[in-house]
Protein backbone atom coordinates (compact mmCIF):
# COMPACT_ATOMS: atom_id res chain seq x y z
CA UNK A 1 0.00 0.00 0.00
CA UNK A 2 3.40 2.46 0.54
CA UNK A 3 4.29 1.84 -2.59
CA UNK A 4 0.91 3.10 -4.41
CA UNK A 5 0.45 6.22 -2.44
CA UNK A 6 3.96 6.79 -3.67
CA UNK A 7 3.63 6.42 -7.13
CA UNK A 8 0.43 8.29 -7.03
CA UNK A 9 1.96 11.22 -5.24
CA UNK A 10 4.97 10.81 -8.11
CA UNK A 11 1.96 11.58 -10.72
CA UNK A 12 0.04 14.03 -8.95
CA UNK A 13 3.39 15.85 -8.67
CA UNK A 14 4.12 15.11 -12.48
CA UNK A 15 1.00 16.54 -13.55
CA UNK A 16 1.64 19.68 -11.65
CA UNK A 17 5.03 20.41 -12.80
CA UNK A 18 3.28 20.23 -16.12
CA UNK A 19 0.71 22.54 -15.38
CA UNK A 20 3.05 24.44 -14.16
CA UNK A 21 5.23 24.72 -17.77
CA UNK A 22 2.01 24.63 -20.03
CA UNK A 23 1.34 27.99 -17.66
CA UNK A 24 4.58 29.15 -18.55
CA UNK A 25 4.59 28.85 -22.16
CA UNK A 26 0.93 30.46 -21.69
CA UNK A 27 2.59 33.69 -20.00
CA UNK A 28 5.70 33.90 -22.64
CA UNK A 29 3.00 33.74 -25.46
CA UNK A 30 0.91 36.26 -24.10
CA UNK A 31 3.81 38.81 -23.42
CA UNK A 32 4.93 38.55 -26.73
CA UNK A 33 1.67 39.42 -27.85
CA UNK A 34 1.88 42.32 -25.45
CA UNK A 35 5.15 43.73 -26.64
CA UNK A 36 4.23 43.27 -30.18
CA UNK A 37 1.00 45.24 -28.95
CA UNK A 38 2.69 47.93 -27.18
CA UNK A 39 5.21 48.27 -30.30
CA UNK A 40 2.53 49.58 -32.15
CA UNK A 41 0.85 52.06 -29.61
CA UNK A 42 4.19 53.54 -29.07
CA UNK A 43 4.94 54.06 -32.80
CA UNK A 44 1.29 55.50 -33.14
CA UNK A 45 2.29 58.15 -30.09
CA UNK A 46 5.23 58.79 -31.82
CA UNK A 47 3.68 59.53 -34.85
CA UNK A 48 1.03 61.93 -33.10
CA UNK A 49 3.52 63.58 -30.96
CA UNK A 50 5.67 64.80 -34.70
CA UNK A 51 2.18 65.46 -36.10
CA UNK A 52 1.17 67.95 -32.99
CA UNK A 53 4.86 69.43 -33.02
CA UNK A 54 4.19 70.52 -36.77
CA UNK A 55 0.93 71.82 -36.17
CA UNK A 56 2.38 73.64 -33.35
CA UNK A 57 5.16 74.86 -35.06
CA UNK A 58 2.87 75.72 -37.88
CA UNK A 59 0.69 77.49 -35.81
CA UNK A 60 3.66 79.74 -33.85
CA UNK A 61 5.10 80.77 -37.88
CA UNK A 62 1.90 81.57 -38.71
CA UNK A 63 1.22 83.69 -35.41
CA UNK A 64 4.24 84.99 -35.69
CA UNK A 65 3.98 85.54 -39.42
CA UNK A 66 1.02 87.90 -38.72
CA UNK A 67 1.96 89.98 -35.68
CA UNK A 68 5.26 91.01 -38.12
CA UNK A 69 2.99 91.76 -41.53
CA UNK A 70 0.26 93.41 -39.13
CA UNK A 71 2.23 96.62 -38.26
CA UNK A 72 3.92 96.66 -42.00
CA UNK A 73 0.55 96.43 -44.24
CA UNK A 74 -0.72 99.25 -41.25
CA UNK A 75 2.58 101.55 -41.99
CA UNK A 76 1.92 100.59 -46.30
CA UNK A 77 -1.70 101.73 -45.84
CA UNK A 78 -0.78 105.23 -44.02
CA UNK A 79 -2.57 104.11 -40.59
CA UNK A 80 0.11 103.90 -38.41
CA UNK A 81 1.37 107.55 -37.09
CA UNK A 82 4.95 107.29 -37.88
CA UNK A 83 7.67 108.47 -35.23
CA UNK A 84 9.69 111.79 -36.17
Amino acid sequence: MADNVHDVTLEILKGIQASVADVRTTIDELRADMVGHFEKVEGGLRKERRSNAGTLFMMRATAGRARIAGPETQRASGRVARAA
